[in-house]
């Protein structure tokens, strides 16, 4: 006896529902929210893009990125076409100076390093900077890329890269009450020289003991000062210590 046939049915594919699909994608983005620190890069670069390089990269191919991960200030990856920085300053002509600098590496289209082509651009960039009415950031971007300069770098010595990281320690922890980092000095001093942090290691190899005097002396001071502030509390404390008997005898047990 033949078993009976049974008509099968061609499966057709689910039909997708985009407006389902569109709708949890724009959820997706939604969740993914810019930190503070990732608006105002995004800003300081909407800006330079705008009023600095207005005919670079047109095609909006190029990104800013943060990347905590960096052993610099800030990099430029050609290949990936995204300008990535470490941490984002908190002074605001700071920060568009550094974005400045990056662009103007960017916008060569190649790793010409700091020579002749990118002080040129950036000089063009602090012109464009003064005639929209920022002469604070034409300035800070004309001296950064004076900075990079044959003359200056013959100039850092290590006594000179000593004497810059206690004073931007300082000058760091006099404006939040914060110790800054090694690297976070090291940094910032590369942004005023023409070297690297790499290059300014090389020439001071007592970079870390310089920053370890600096700590100590910033310690010392904030135990002086709190002594200052309240005197009393010297005294109060000799009187709690426990003291040994004038005569030289034995304190009696109580029994």
């Amino acid at each position: 006896m033949s078993s009976p046939r049974v008509k099968v049915t061609s499966l057709k594919p689910h039909p997708l529902n985009h407006k389902r699909l569109h709708t949890a994608s724009k959820a997706g983005k939604a969740s993914k929210k810019q930190t503070p620190e990732s608006s105002r890069l995004q800003e300081a670069f909407t800006f330079c893009r705008q009023h600095l390089f207005p005919r670079w990269d047109r095609k909006r191919r190029w990104r800013i990125k943060l990347d905590p991960t960096l052993d610099s200030v800030a990099l430029c990856h050609f290949k990936k076409r995204t300008i990535f920085f470490q941490a984002v300053e908190r002074d605001e002509i700071t920060l568009l100076m550094l974005v400045c600098h990056e662009i103007a590496h960017a916008a060569l289209q190649k790793r010409c390093g700091h020579g002749k082509r990118w002080q040129h651009r950036m000089l063009e960039a602090s012109t464009d900077a003064e005639n929209v009415g920022n002469s604070q950031l034409a300035e800070a971007i004309k001296r950064n890329a004076e900075a990079y300069t044959p003359d200056n770098s013959e100039t850092v010595t290590p006594a000179s890269i000593k004497n810059n990281i206690r004073d931007v320690t300082f000058d760091f922890f006099h404006g939040d009450g914060k110790v800054p980092a090694l690297t976070t000095v090291l940094h910032h001093i590369s942004l005023h020289s023409c070297l690297s942090v790499s290059e300014l290691r090389r020439r001071c190899r007592g970079y870390k003991a310089a920053y370890k005097d600096t700590i100590e002396e910033i310690e010392a001071e904030e135990v002086e000062r709190a002594r200052q502030q309240s005197p009393h509390l010297e005294s109060i404390a000799d009187n709690l210590e426990p003291r040994e008997p004038s005569d030289g005898l034995q304190p009696s047990s109580v029994t």
